[in-house]
């Protein structure tokens, strides 16, 4: 799975240009829609037992708005969603994963 707190290509950047980004949406301080931030992030290279994962659906549910709205206390900043499909794209000394594989996950 990506590293926490890190959604890789965003569908937006991805119809808009090349693979060159990642983007990630987050928060600093609790609040309402207001309080969440789109950045773009250089694509890490995976370190050992990791793979690079393009996550191509993410879950954002009830508990992310509790989260976003302060309901529930998170170290900030944080980034809202908890689950994830999508493709590896690269491994670093990990048998299990290979590029190309479709994978979810919770995280």
């Amino acid at each position: 799975m990506p590293r926490a707190g890190t959604h890789w290509w965003c569908s937006r950047c991805r119809k808009a240009g090349p693979d060159d980004h990642a983007c990630d949406a987050h928060i600093r301080t609790a609040g309402g829609l207001e309080s969440l931030i789109e950045e773009r992030l250089a694509i890490p290279s995976p370190a050992s037992g990791e793979a690079l994962v393009r996550v191509e659906f993410a879950g954002v549910n009830f508990i992310d708005i509790y989260k976003r709205t302060g309901l529930y206390k998170v170290p900030l900043p944080s980034t809202l969603g908890e689950e994830g499909a999508g493709t590896v794209v690269s491994v670093m000394e990990l048998p299990m994963s290979v590029p190309g594989t479709a994978t979810m996950g919770s995280y």
